[in-house]
């Protein structure tokens, strides 16, 4: 991966306070307005501002020390659809500095909702217009302008699949499939056009918070790509973000992308004692599908990894790996799912390992390792699992 400097050097604001004002249609005296911080490790308890509606507007007003990724949330009532009612909060977007803005919008019901179900913000987020703002929140206005016409035509796919899945009487899983791929294909290109925009720009504060994203999931960049991230982006101006920054690449090369993988104990379904390494082959790839009987994901990704299994055959060693804590539960999960390759149990010393090791936190979790032994993807998601595999093994 390399990336390219921005042409220009530019000073953020660091003194003085912020005003948020609004020119909202059809807010009710009393809504409760919220103004808080979504950058990473966030503390959503933790509210930099905060105002009631008086006379149909509201005005957020306090000071921060860097440009912050921040949420503006007004509080709506909704109600399901038995008619209880229940309250949800508008999602505008923008990245606080101690300056002035507005929020427009025609009317209250025009703007997005930070969740709705089977919705998404991206169809209407713009319906708000923001103004004002300092030099970082024009960044990241020239960022949403960029991105979101790729990441909305990703969702729209994704929403007509949803579609054939739970709406229609009838299933169609061709029109299923065929939207999934459409989405996978759309969600690919707002990728490459996100990475484009921060090889552009690498030194906006939006760059920079995406960076920082990156460099958290693991074994997603080698040693040297973290390092060339770090020297292209010294000169910004946002000086905290950047500490932050080095903090995280120090974590991402715990777990850098070509790193070599850790051996770590198991359980085989005849009781044997066995290690991982005892599984691992210089002749094929490897593919290891961390998973427990009690997970609905990882059992709803099980007939995604049987499609592999046909798929690669020989050229692909697939490993199951349980971090079920009862042998009892892991044996009836492998049963009912009939997986015909390679089903191991992690022991508790495994476990332990593999948190360490591997940062598993949360399953399903999938590592795809090379013929050297190197781990060269991890994620949640076997959709990216088959991009890697596509690109290195020839069929």
């Amino acid at each position: 991966m390399l990336l390219v400097f921005g042409s220009c050097t530019i000073a953020y604001p660091q003194s003085g306070n912020f005003k948020i004002k609004s020119n909202i249609g059809g807010m009710n005296d009393g809504t409760v307005v919220f103004l808080r911080s979504i950058e990473e490790n966030a503390d959503r308890d933790n509210v930099i501002a905060s105002d009631t509606v008086h006379n149909g507007q509201f005005c957020l007003t306090g000071s921060i020390d860097s440009p912050t990724l921040s949420r503006v949330e007004i509080t709506v009532v909704k109600h399901y659809e038995d008619g209880t009612p229940y309250d949800a909060e508008t999602s505008t977007v923008l990245m606080l500095e101690n300056a002035d803005y507005t929020i427009e919008a025609n009317h209250i019901s025009d703007m997005p909702l930070t969740w709705e179900f089977q919705k998404s913000p991206l169809t209407k987020e713009n319906n708000v217009k923001v103004t004002g703002g300092g030099i970082a929140e024009q960044e990241y206005r020239e960022y949403r302008k960029c991105l979101h016409p790729f990441e909305l035509k990703a969702w729209l796919y994704e929403e007509q699949a949803r579609k054939w899945m739970y709406m229609e009487k009838i299933q169609n899983q061709d029109s299923i499939d065929y939207y999934q791929k459409l989405q996978q294909k759309a969600e690919d290109i707002a990728a490459k056009e996100k990475m484009q925009f921060i090889k552009k720009h690498p030194k906006y504060s939006i760059s920079m918070f995406h960076i920082n994203s990156m460099m958290q999931e693991c074994f997603s960049l080698t040693c040297h790509e973290i390092d060339e991230m770090l020297s292209l982006v010294s000169g910004t101006k946002d000086t905290q973000r950047l500490e932050r920054l080095k903090t995280s690449a120090e974590y991402a090369k715990s777990f850098a992308k070509g790193s070599n993988y850790t051996d770590f104990e198991v359980s085989t379904e005849s009781n044997d004692i066995k290690r991982i390494a005892d599984y691992i082959k210089s002749d094929r790839y490897t593919m290891i599908d961390f998973w427990a009987s009690w997970c609905g994901p990882c059992r709803a990704s099980i007939p995604h990894v049987k499609e592999l299994h046909e798929k690669y055959g020989d050229k692909l060693c697939i490993l199951s790996v349980s971090v079920d804590k009862e042998d009892k539960a892991w044996r009836k999960a492998v049963d009912e799912e009939q997986m015909s390759w390679t089903q191991l149990l992690a022991s508790k010393g495994g476990t332990r390992t593999l948190q360490k090791s591997y940062n598993l936190t949360s399953i399903p979790y999938m590592l795809v390792i090379d013929k050297e032994g190197k781990i060269i993807c991890a994620t949640h998601d076997p959709n990216v699992v088959s991009s890697v595999l596509e690109a290195n093994i020839k069929l």
